[in-house]
């Protein structure tokens, strides 16, 4: 049994920690400039690597309607800061907001955002994020019915800098609560959280 996720916290607590956090250069190589994501055989949908400048990620009907693809594409765009355009840990979550439910989005919209670290400016950093599909093991959490679902990703986030600065790795297991009124419409997410919340 995994223990100690509160619901009633936003994830961006754990996102703002990895914001604040000082980064260092060198390392490996990696794609500064996009999103890397799980290819294994329990994926069941990719993600683009670049988020579009204007807003939220348009999300095909297909992957709205499908819980584990959907939280895995709502999950990628919280997590995608872009240090070139976001001023504030809240920036990605607004971004994400069409695909909340109506309480959720309301609750997301009055959160007060942290600034980014200025070197996320400097360094034009963008999230490289990893999420790979883990059962379910909290026995608190309610079986998926029809019309509710819960996801859980084992992520590994790291924001690398266009010159290849580096900010600190992190890595937990992230929620995703997901809702809908009735099958057949499309997946909102009610809640994200962590076991670090």
């Amino acid at each position: 049994m995994r223990c100690g996720i509160r619901r009633g916290r936003l994830l961006s607590g754990a996102l703002t920690a990895i914001l604040l956090t000082s980064g260092c250069g060198g390392a490996s190589r990696g794609n500064a400039n996009g999103v890397a994501h799980d290819r294994s055989p329990s994926a069941s949908a990719s993600v683009p690597h670049a988020l579009p400048s204007d807003g939220a990620l348009p999300l095909d009907p297909a992957v709205q309607g499908d819980a584990t693809a959907f939280a895995r594409a709502v999950l990628t765009i919280v997590w995608s800061v872009d240090g070139a355009r976001d001023r504030t840990d809240q920036d990605p979550y607004l971004r994400a907001v069409p695909y909340f439910t109506p309480v959720y989005a309301a609750e997301v919209k009055r959160r007060q955002g942290t600034p980014l670290d200025e070197r996320w400016r400097t360094h034009r950093v963008r999230m490289r994020l990893t999420l790979k599909q883990v059962p379910v093991e909290d026995d608190t959490l309610i079986e998926d019915t029809p019309t509710r679902a819960t996801r859980e990703f084992l992520l590994t986030a790291q924001g690398i800098g266009e010159d290849d600065w580096r900010a600190a790795m992190v890595r937990q297991v992230a929620y995703v609560f997901l809702a809908r009124p009735r099958t057949g419409q499309p997946w909102r997410v009610s809640r994200i959280g962590t076991n670090n919340d």
